[in-house]
Protein backbone atom coordinates (compact mmCIF):
# COMPACT_ATOMS: atom_id res chain seq x y z
CA UNK A 1 0.00 0.00 0.00
CA UNK A 2 2.76 2.67 0.92
CA UNK A 3 4.35 1.74 -2.65
CA UNK A 4 1.00 1.98 -4.33
CA UNK A 5 0.85 5.74 -2.18
CA UNK A 6 4.34 6.81 -3.30
CA UNK A 7 3.70 6.05 -6.96
CA UNK A 8 -0.08 7.48 -7.41
CA UNK A 9 1.67 10.63 -4.89
CA UNK A 10 4.57 10.97 -7.79
CA UNK A 11 1.90 11.27 -10.28
CA UNK A 12 0.16 14.18 -8.39
CA UNK A 13 3.35 15.88 -8.22
CA UNK A 14 4.36 15.65 -12.28
CA UNK A 15 1.29 17.12 -12.87
CA UNK A 16 1.50 19.71 -10.40
CA UNK A 17 -2.46 20.29 -10.80
CA UNK A 18 -2.06 20.37 -6.78
CA UNK A 19 -0.37 23.66 -7.05
CA UNK A 20 -3.70 25.57 -7.33
CA UNK A 21 -5.14 24.37 -4.49
CA UNK A 22 -2.11 25.02 -1.94
CA UNK A 23 -1.75 28.03 -2.96
CA UNK A 24 -5.13 29.03 -2.51
CA UNK A 25 -4.48 27.83 1.00
CA UNK A 26 -1.45 30.07 1.49
CA UNK A 27 -2.63 32.67 -0.11
CA UNK A 28 -5.83 32.50 3.17
CA UNK A 29 -3.15 32.20 6.09
CA UNK A 30 -0.81 34.71 4.29
CA UNK A 31 -3.88 37.77 4.33
CA UNK A 32 -5.19 36.44 7.63
CA UNK A 33 -2.16 36.59 9.28
CA UNK A 34 -1.33 40.05 8.01
CA UNK A 35 -0.47 42.85 10.14
CA UNK A 36 -1.94 42.03 13.90
CA UNK A 37 -3.64 38.91 13.53
CA UNK A 38 -6.53 38.25 16.06
CA UNK A 39 -6.44 35.61 18.82
CA UNK A 40 -5.54 31.64 18.12
CA UNK A 41 -8.06 29.94 17.76
CA UNK A 42 -10.27 32.29 15.98
CA UNK A 43 -7.75 32.72 13.63
CA UNK A 44 -7.22 28.64 12.94
CA UNK A 45 -11.21 28.75 12.65
CA UNK A 46 -10.93 30.93 9.23
CA UNK A 47 -7.59 28.94 7.95
CA UNK A 48 -9.50 25.71 8.65
CA UNK A 49 -12.52 26.06 6.64
CA UNK A 50 -10.48 27.18 3.95
CA UNK A 51 -8.87 24.02 3.94
CA UNK A 52 -12.20 22.23 3.83
CA UNK A 53 -12.78 23.22 0.49
CA UNK A 54 -9.01 22.67 -0.74
CA UNK A 55 -9.00 19.10 0.81
CA UNK A 56 -11.57 18.93 -1.84
CA UNK A 57 -10.31 20.36 -4.35
CA UNK A 58 -6.46 18.23 -3.97
CA UNK A 59 -8.96 14.85 -3.54
CA UNK A 60 -10.13 15.67 -6.67
CA UNK A 61 -7.11 16.25 -8.23
CA UNK A 62 -5.58 13.32 -6.58
CA UNK A 63 -8.60 10.80 -8.30
CA UNK A 64 -8.31 12.45 -11.27
CA UNK A 65 -4.65 12.61 -12.19
CA UNK A 66 -4.20 9.46 -13.89
CA UNK A 67 -6.17 8.96 -17.45
CA UNK A 68 -7.93 6.32 -17.87
CA UNK A 69 -5.52 3.68 -19.72
CA UNK A 70 -3.19 4.54 -16.57
CA UNK A 71 -5.94 4.04 -14.25
CA UNK A 72 -6.80 0.68 -15.04
CA UNK A 73 -3.16 -0.36 -15.25
CA UNK A 74 -2.97 0.66 -11.91
CA UNK A 75 -6.27 -0.88 -10.75
CA UNK A 76 -4.46 -4.67 -12.18
CA UNK A 77 -0.98 -3.71 -11.20
CA UNK A 78 -2.48 -2.73 -7.41
CA UNK A 79 -5.11 -6.26 -6.76
CA UNK A 80 -8.26 -3.78 -7.52
CA UNK A 81 -10.10 -0.92 -7.56
CA UNK A 82 -10.53 -0.95 -3.49
CA UNK A 83 -6.68 -0.52 -2.61
CA UNK A 84 -6.50 2.47 -5.49
CA UNK A 85 -9.57 4.07 -3.85
CA UNK A 86 -7.43 4.00 -0.62
CA UNK A 87 -4.11 4.84 -2.27
CA UNK A 88 -6.29 8.13 -3.74
CA UNK A 89 -7.53 9.32 0.01
CA UNK A 90 -4.03 8.47 1.13
CA UNK A 91 -2.40 10.88 -0.87
CA UNK A 92 -4.88 13.75 -0.67
CA UNK A 93 -4.61 12.72 3.26
CA UNK A 94 -1.00 13.39 3.25
CA UNK A 95 -1.55 16.52 1.22
CA UNK A 96 -3.98 17.81 3.64
CA UNK A 97 -1.65 16.95 6.63
CA UNK A 98 1.10 19.25 5.43
CA UNK A 99 -1.35 22.06 4.65
CA UNK A 100 -2.39 21.58 8.02
CA UNK A 101 1.21 21.38 9.70
CA UNK A 102 1.97 24.97 8.04
CA UNK A 103 -1.54 26.53 8.80
CA UNK A 104 -1.19 25.75 12.48
CA UNK A 105 2.79 25.77 12.96
CA UNK A 106 3.98 29.21 11.01
CA UNK A 107 1.38 31.62 13.34
CA UNK A 108 2.61 29.73 16.78
CA UNK A 109 6.09 30.78 15.32
CA UNK A 110 4.92 34.29 14.38
CA UNK A 111 3.49 34.82 17.47
CA UNK A 112 3.39 32.03 20.10
CA UNK A 113 -0.09 31.04 21.75
CA UNK A 114 1.17 27.85 23.49
CA UNK A 115 1.14 24.57 22.78
CA UNK A 116 -2.29 23.28 23.38
CA UNK A 117 -3.81 26.38 21.46
CA UNK A 118 -1.53 25.00 18.30
CA UNK A 119 -2.61 20.85 18.68
CA UNK A 120 -6.37 22.55 18.78
CA UNK A 121 -5.42 24.19 15.59
CA UNK A 122 -3.74 21.30 13.95
CA UNK A 123 -6.54 18.81 14.99
CA UNK A 124 -9.32 21.17 13.37
CA UNK A 125 -7.36 21.73 10.62
CA UNK A 126 -6.87 18.20 9.86
CA UNK A 127 -10.57 17.12 10.55
CA UNK A 128 -11.58 19.79 8.10
CA UNK A 129 -9.14 18.72 5.68
CA UNK A 130 -10.14 15.21 5.49
CA UNK A 131 -14.30 16.21 5.49
CA UNK A 132 -13.06 18.04 2.36
CA UNK A 133 -11.10 14.83 1.01
CA UNK A 134 -14.35 12.48 1.23
CA UNK A 135 -16.51 14.81 -0.42
CA UNK A 136 -14.15 15.49 -3.01
CA UNK A 137 -13.85 11.15 -3.51
CA UNK A 138 -17.37 10.82 -4.01
CA UNK A 139 -17.52 13.66 -6.77
CA UNK A 140 -14.46 12.70 -8.85
CA UNK A 141 -13.96 9.52 -11.02
CA UNK A 142 -15.58 7.28 -11.15
CA UNK A 143 -18.39 8.48 -9.61
CA UNK A 144 -18.34 11.54 -11.68
CA UNK A 145 -16.10 11.52 -14.51
CA UNK A 146 -16.57 15.13 -16.00
CA UNK A 147 -14.54 17.41 -14.82
CA UNK A 148 -17.11 20.16 -14.94
CA UNK A 149 -20.00 18.01 -12.99
CA UNK A 150 -17.37 17.22 -10.48
CA UNK A 151 -17.06 20.85 -9.72
CA UNK A 152 -20.39 21.72 -9.45
CA UNK A 153 -21.08 19.07 -7.30
CA UNK A 154 -18.05 19.75 -4.85
CA UNK A 155 -19.14 23.36 -4.65
CA UNK A 156 -22.82 22.49 -4.10
CA UNK A 157 -21.47 20.08 -1.24
CA UNK A 158 -19.57 22.94 0.48
CA UNK A 159 -22.07 25.63 0.18
CA UNK A 160 -24.58 22.98 2.22
CA UNK A 161 -21.94 22.50 4.47
CA UNK A 162 -21.32 26.10 5.08
CA UNK A 163 -25.21 27.20 5.11
CA UNK A 164 -25.84 24.15 7.41
CA UNK A 165 -23.36 25.74 10.02
CA UNK A 166 -23.11 23.49 13.24
CA UNK A 167 -23.10 20.17 11.35
CA UNK A 168 -20.31 18.18 11.93
CA UNK A 169 -17.58 17.91 11.51
CA UNK A 170 -16.25 20.98 9.49
CA UNK A 171 -19.23 23.35 11.33
CA UNK A 172 -19.05 21.98 14.77
CA UNK A 173 -15.33 22.52 14.66
CA UNK A 174 -15.26 25.67 13.23
CA UNK A 175 -18.19 27.33 15.56
CA UNK A 176 -16.08 25.79 18.83
CA UNK A 177 -13.11 27.67 17.60
CA UNK A 178 -14.32 30.72 16.49
CA UNK A 179 -16.34 31.23 19.99
CA UNK A 180 -12.59 30.97 21.84
CA UNK A 181 -12.01 34.30 22.21
CA UNK A 182 -10.71 34.15 25.57
CA UNK A 183 -8.69 30.84 25.54
CA UNK A 184 -9.55 27.40 25.25
CA UNK A 185 -13.66 26.95 25.61
CA UNK A 186 -14.65 23.80 27.92
CA UNK A 187 -15.64 20.87 25.71
CA UNK A 188 -13.22 21.66 23.31
CA UNK A 189 -11.63 18.26 23.11
CA UNK A 190 -14.65 16.25 23.17
CA UNK A 191 -16.09 18.40 20.16
CA UNK A 192 -12.82 17.59 18.65
CA UNK A 193 -12.79 14.45 19.17
CA UNK A 194 -16.46 13.53 18.21
CA UNK A 195 -15.46 15.63 15.01
CA UNK A 196 -12.38 13.66 14.08
CA UNK A 197 -14.42 10.31 14.40
CA UNK A 198 -17.00 11.77 11.83
CA UNK A 199 -14.49 12.67 9.33
CA UNK A 200 -12.78 8.92 9.71
CA UNK A 201 -16.11 7.69 8.78
CA UNK A 202 -16.31 10.34 6.35
CA UNK A 203 -13.22 9.54 4.05
CA UNK A 204 -13.64 5.51 4.88
CA UNK A 205 -17.47 5.77 3.23
CA UNK A 206 -16.05 7.72 0.38
CA UNK A 207 -13.19 5.05 -0.11
CA UNK A 208 -16.08 2.48 -0.39
CA UNK A 209 -18.45 4.40 -2.65
CA UNK A 210 -15.51 5.18 -5.10
CA UNK A 211 -14.35 1.41 -5.43
CA UNK A 212 -17.83 -0.19 -5.76
CA UNK A 213 -18.79 2.10 -8.16
CA UNK A 214 -16.32 1.57 -9.74
CA UNK A 215 -16.20 -2.18 -9.35
CA UNK A 216 -19.70 -1.72 -11.20
CA UNK A 217 -18.68 0.37 -13.96
CA UNK A 218 -15.28 -1.21 -14.92
CA UNK A 219 -13.39 2.55 -14.52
Amino acid sequence: MIALARYLGADVLRSQRYLPPALLQLAVLAVLHTGNPDPALPSYSITSIALYPVGAWLAVVCANAEDDTLRTITVTAAGGRRRVAVGVALVAGFAVLVLALVCSVLPAVRRWHGWTEMLIGLTAHVECGLAGVAVGLVCARPVINRLGWTAVAVLAVVLLTFAARKIPPVGMVVWQLSEADKGVPDGTFAVLAGCGAVAAVLVAAAVWITATVGDRRGI
